[in-house]
């Protein structure tokens, strides 16, 4: 079981931590500690990218998403 899955249940979901206890059959302290980690590697992952937008990939990413045709009446 990884970070992502204490995050996800937590943070998006929005279960209690009592919750996650339950769910995963994971002792409390456990919970919190990848709660803790995973969050800390997503903020990591976000100035990664953050200091990697000015080098293109913003750029490179906004020419690939779908532009929405607007039909004039």
């Amino acid at each position: 079981m990884n970070f992502r899955v204490v995050f996800v249940l937590v943070d998006l979901l929005e279960f209690s931590y009592e919750d996650v206890v339950q769910i995963l059959g994971v002792p409390m302290g456990t919970v919190m500690s990848r709660l803790y980690s995973g969050r800390t590697d997503l903020a990591e992952n976000a100035k990664i990218i953050d200091m990697a937008l000015p080098y293109g990939i913003k750029s490179n990413l906004e020419g690939k998403r779908r532009k929405s045709k607007v039909r004039e009446r």
